[in-house]
């Protein structure tokens, strides 16, 4: 009993502030020491003594929101405006998704569109390495407007965005700068066969 007692004084005096040492009734005692990462707790009965270590560290994943402006020029022009919220739990990969408004204009062999697009998006980015992107984003929008002077609405139309470019840290969250492209090529997509430029803010808000 006296070396039991002796260990404990040890223990106590050696932890200083970082130890919380809570009285219950009886004979059991807990002390609870904290560190950044680890909390350990020391339990004496008369059988003996139990140490458990958990991790109690602060939670690595965070909320990100981006704001993000893209275009595409070639035979049309494209200019799409994207909110987006993603979840990431470490430096390397993160998911989200979130919603697009799309201005479509189109000229050619005398006809005309003057399309609007909306709809909802999922995404995946990969981080390989610093400064380095990559993402696959499948969309799914609505599309109306004017084909020549006759009015368009109700159509359905699917893309998939694929591509990669490059992310800075500036401020308080990073500048994204992607290059994609869409692998479905919809007859109604507003991306046509080139590449889509999207240039986007994502800020830390959790």
């Amino acid at each position: 009993m006296k070396t039991v007692l002796t260990f404990m004084l040890v223990f106590l005096f050696s932890s200083g502030l970082y130890a919380q040492t809570v009285i219950r009734k009886g004979i059991h005692q807990d002390t609870i020491i904290k560190t950044k990462q680890l909390r350990q707790t020391t339990s004496f009965t008369p059988r003996g003594s139990a140490i458990q270590i958990k991790d109690v560290g602060p939670r690595q994943g965070k909320w990100y929101f981006k704001g993000a402006f893209g275009m595409a020029f070639g035979d049309q022009t494209t200019i799409n405006i994207v909110p987006q919220v993603s979840y990431s739990q470490n430096p390397y990969f993160d998911v989200g998704g979130g919603i697009n408004y799309i201005y479509y204009y189109s000229s050619k062999k005398h006809i005309t569109e003057k399309m609007n697009y909306a709809g909802i998006n999922l995404f995946a980015r990969i981080n390989p390495f610093p400064y380095l992107t990559f993402q696959f984003q499948p969309e799914l929008m609505s599309r109306w407007g004017k084909h020549n002077d006759d009015q368009v609405s109700g159509r359905l139309v699917p893309t998939f965005l694929a591509g990669g470019g490059f992310t800075l840290p500036v401020g308080p969250g990073s500048i994204n700068l992607l290059f994609l492209f869409d692998i479905i090529q919809n007859d109604y997509t507003p991306y046509g066969k080139n590449l889509y430029y999207n240039l986007g803010y994502a800020i830390r808000f959790k």
